[in-house]
């Protein structure tokens, strides 16, 4: 089953909205992508942006800063990227149960570079107790 976008519900409304916000901001470029991670990137972008439409602040700032994770993939990856033709292409090609599957993909990505994130911090605590207390 299809998201369906010829009745499109205010979650469906507020998808579009977002994405002409990134539109406006001059956050897309000319051509098509075409990297293989391309397309999954995509998908946890439309899931985050779901996720960071939440009226709960603890979703709506956990969306946001995966909408910044995987718009910066998408950068790293294709950046000559359509994002509105791509985002909205994967959105329509998404069902409700895709969403679903998506999040949870997407957030084992987001929980392993977070853990990544947490080793760095750990780490670079460790190496400025080191020269606080003059070792090497």
């Amino acid at each position: 089953m299809k998201a369906n976008l010829s009745k499109p519900t205010s979650h469906v409304v507020r998808i579009i909205s977002a994405l002409l916000v990134f539109a406006a901001c001059g956050l897309t470029t000319s051509s098509l992508a075409t990297g293989p991670g391309t397309a999954d990137d995509a998908r946890c972008l439309v899931v985050a942006i779901s996720i960071g439409r939440s009226s709960d602040p603890t979703r709506k700032a956990a969306g946001e800063t995966a909408m910044m994770y995987f718009l910066g993939r998408l950068d790293g990856s294709a950046p000559t990227i359509d994002l509105e033709k791509t985002v909205l292409g994967e959105l329509g090609r998404m069902s409700q149960a895709d969403l679903q599957t998506e999040s949870q993909r997407c957030g084992q990505i987001l929980q392993v570079r977070g853990q990544a994130m947490a080793g760095l911090a750990k780490a670079l605590n460790q190496l400025a107790a080191q020269k606080s207390s003059g070792q090497r």
